[in-house]
């Protein structure tokens, strides 16, 4: 895909998303912040594969937050990077999608409208 780029990282290497939208296809990550203090960070989780990175309407803003920073815990960590234009508008072919199916199974499940279609 000529609007991705797979970058690779050894364990303990810091991930800078650099206003781009990341996807970890290989390894995982340690989600940290500094936000409750900037001397003892916590923890906030363990990302890994299929997880998305920099995309704050699919995770509530949390990897969007500036004390929010990315650890590899794995060498040979690999993640695909996109500008925010072309994730975008990849997310927004998903959910249109996922929107389509659910709007198929009920219509085919649900009586009423099975029987308008016969």
């Amino acid at each position: 895909m000529k609007n991705a780029k797979v970058e690779y990282f050894n364990k303990g290497d810091i991930i800078f998303l650099k206003e781009r939208i990341a996807v970890i296809n290989h390894g995982s990550v340690r989600v940290m912040s500094h936000q409750d203090g900037i001397m003892q960070p916590t923890t906030i989780g363990k990302y890994g594969e299929g997880r998305i990175m920099g995309h704050g309407a699919s995770d509530g803003g949390i990897t969007v937050n500036p004390q929010t920073w990315f650890v590899t815990f794995d060498d040979s960590t690999e993640v695909i990077f996109f500008d925010q234009k072309t994730f975008n508008k990849l997310w927004s072919l998903q959910s249109f999608n996922q929107s389509k199916l659910i709007l198929e199974s009920f219509f085919q499940k649900n009586l009423f409208w099975s029987n308008m279609s016969e």
